[in-house]
This record gives C-alpha cells, sequence and structure tokens, in this order.
C-alpha cells in the first residue's frame, strides 16, 4: 500500500508538472487576430521582454482600411455602412464607411474616417482621396486661379479694371478650390471686369485698354 501512495503521488506531480508547463507554453504563445503578414519584428528569438512589449508589426491583407481627414462639420453628414469614391494613382475605389473616429486632430483639425476597402488592390500605406460633394449656401464669384495674387493674413488679391480703364486691387477670400478655378467672396461686385490672366506683369493704378475677345 506505501508503494501505491508513493506512485499515486509521483503521478500527482507529473501532472502537475506537465499542466505547468502546458500553461507556459501557451504564455509564450503569440496568435495573430487576423490574416496577414509580418512586416517588421521588434524583438529577436530568445529575448526577455516585458508585459505589453511590441514584438511584431502584423498587417491584415485580406482587408484593407483607408484613414480619410475629414471636418467636423461633414463628418456629421456621413452614413454608416454607406459607399464612398475614393482614389488611389487616379483609380477608383469603392469605399463602406466603417466608422468615424470621436477625436479631433490637434494639427489638422479633422476627425478620421474609416473605409473598409475589402480586397482593393491598393497597397498599404498608399495615399488615397475621398471624393465628396457637399452643397453650401454661400454667395460669391468663380475666378480661374491664374486671376490670383498672393496677399496678406491668408487672403488673395485680384485687379479690377474700373470704369476709367485704371486696375484697381481688389482683396478676396477664398472658400473653395478646384484644379483651374476657385470660388471667392470679397469686394467684388457684379459687372466687374476682373483680369483674368498675366497679372504677373501688371499692378494697380496702372491704364490698360480692353481689348474684345477675338
Amino acid at each position: 500500500m506505501a508503494e501505491l501512495r508513493v506512485a499515486e503521488a509521483s503521478l500527482a506531480r507529473a501532472r502537475a508538472a506537465r499542466r505547468a508547463a502546458a500553461i507556459v507554453v501557451a504564455e509564450s504563445r503569440i496568435e495573430a487576430p487576423f490574416a496577414g503578414i509580418v512586416q517588421a519584428r521588434h524583438a529577436d528569438e530568445g529575448a526577455q521582454l516585458q508585459p505589453g512589449a511590441p514584438v511584431l508589426r502584423l498587417v491584415e491583407t485580406d482587408r484593407v482600411e483607408a484613414h480619410v481627414g475629414v471636418p467636423e462639420t461633414f463628418a456629421a453628414a456621413l452614413t454608416a455602412g454607406g459607399r464612398y469614391p475614393l482614389y488611389w494613382n487616379g483609380r477608383a475605389v469603392d469605399g463602406a464607411l466603417s466608422a468615424v473616429l470621436p477625436e479631433v486632430d490637434p494639427e489638422t483639425r479633422t476627425v478620421t474616417a474609416v473605409f473598409d476597402l475589402g480586397a482593393a488592390d491598393v497597397p498599404l500605406g498608399a495615399v488615397v482621396e475621398l471624393a465628396a460633394e457637399r452643397e453650401v449656401a454661400e454667395d460669391g464669384f468663380w475666378l480661374p486661379l491664374t486671376a490670383l495674387t498672393e496677399s496678406e493674413r491668408g487672403l488673395w488679391g485680384v485687379l479690377v479694371v474700373n470704369r476709367s480703364s485704371v486696375l484697381e486691387r481688389r482683396v478676396v477670400e477664398v472658400l473653395h478650390a478646384e484644379a483651374d478655378r476657385a470660388y471667392v467672396r470679397g469686394t467684388l461686385q457684379d459687372g466687374d471686369w476682373v483680369v483674368r490672366t498675366g497679372v504677373q506683369r501688371l499692378v494697380p493704378g496702372q491704364q490698360v485698354a480692353a481689348a474684345a475677345a477675338g
């Protein structure tokens, strides 16, 4: 009987040691939460690490996300789950809005909108652009970008031909800009003659003569 009890005690110790070893193995294993590839390794094999220390940088490959900074006022108009066109390298990519992060970036004063691009063929880390329209009721004028000259305090200037055919400088504020034109407001009035091009060769007070087109 004594030998049996000794054997049972040895078996219990062996089982306890096995359970302890299994716990050590489980705690030393890192399991990825999603399918992906290892982008970077921050620790070598066998190195001792503190809890919470980064070991690997894993990049998901089955699902691509785009993080786009948008103005706070515009973010409120976005619909969760809605699909929006994004552009990468001139190519349209369809994205579904996953979430709008609540924190405002202190540098850009924008909030981050997260779009799910699915398995889109977009390189990780690439720059994408969100194409979205918003109607704003604002009085102003469309002018070609070539008519604008930089002024002070973030404003812009344009040259206007008055009734005496003399150039006057008017200050305007750019409300919206596109590839070749801008929507501005300021001291312009309906009917003003604005110099479209060649403003760098002209100065306020200069006498000019308007030429008919063609």
